[in-house]
């Protein structure tokens, strides 16, 4: 320690650069069977879906034990769904938990900002907080757009159409954060009815449509009541939101975000359904 503390003095910090303090990990190796596959594969919207909603209610018991994910992205999609002990199947699930935070200790430490995720899925809050000096603390609410984002890109990037229009969305939706909102707002316009819209961007995405637009409206309605509680209970707690409230929050947020995806895709289920019919 003295010796550290000596070769401080020969070190002069002339670009005032500090070194961030690091998130510690610890790394559990276990050795399974490979099983599932991509997203990307789902053989129809409904199996896309549904994937993503047991994915999100598998995502929100780890919240309940007080862990966050923060990276989602791989959400793999059972060919043979597992059957639990409540007897209902389960086809879609998340893995790479690396990123995982505690709320036990997270809102008690003092991070220095770093943020966790993929660039390509994280919310647009998110995303853009990475080009500003600003303290961000990751919500479930990022996580939850997170889930839209792998959504809309499995939709988008399914083999079952193959053409020069959306060959462009993909790329536009793999690049920069204005990028992938444009290539959003061009999935968003989309109609369910149109057949120009279907021979350029095929059935699946034409399919899928309807629900991605309103989800992805419901989570931004999510994110800008977060933003608002957040900002509120800020000024109310000397610029501090205790942790205890924090833990509260999140999970409160967790249970919006989850029952408003499943009340959308019941609503749009039977839509969802008729895509083996117009595809046979």
């Amino acid at each position: 320690m003295e010796l550290k503390k000596g070769a401080a003095e020969f070190h002069w910090n002339l670009l005032k650069y500090s070194t961030p303090l690091p998130e510690y990990r610890s790394l559990c190796i276990h050795v399974g069977k490979w099983t599932g596959t991509s997203l990307v594969s789902s053989p129809s919207p409904l199996v896309l879906f549904t994937a993503i909603l047991h994915a999100m209610l598998g995502w929100l018991t780890i919240c309940q034990e007080a862990l966050q994910h923060r990276d989602i992205l791989q959400i793999l999609w059972a060919h043979y769904p597992y059957r639990k002990p409540c007897r209902l199947l389960c086809s879609g699930f998340i893995i790479d938990g690396d990123m995982a935070v505690d709320w036990k200790t997270y809102f008690d430490a003092n991070h220095d900002g770093t943020r966790s995720g993929t660039p390509e899925f994280m919310s647009v809050t998110l995303r853009e907080s990475l080009y500003l000096p600003m303290t961000y603390v990751q919500s479930t609410v990022d996580d939850l757009a997170s889930f839209y984002y792998v959504g809309q890109w499995a939709a988008v990037f399914n083999p079952s159409h193959q053409s020069d229009m959306l060959e462009e969305l993909r790329n536009r939706i793999a690049g920069s954060l204005a990028s992938r909102e444009f290539a959003t707002r061009i999935v968003h316009r989309l109609d369910p009815d149109l057949s120009s819209h279907r021979q350029e961007y095929g059935l699946f995405l034409q399919c899928c449509q309807p629900i991605l637009k309103e989800w992805y409206d419901s989570i931004d309605s999510l994110d800008r009541r977060f933003l608002r509680v957040t900002e509120e209970l800020t000024a109310h707690s000397d610029g501090k939101i205790d942790p205890n409230t924090y833990r509260s929050l999140f999970l409160s947020f967790s249970y919006h975000g989850v029952a408003d995806f499943a009340q959308i895709l019941e609503r749009h289920g039977a839509s969802l359904a008729s895509y083996d019919k117009m595809n046979s």
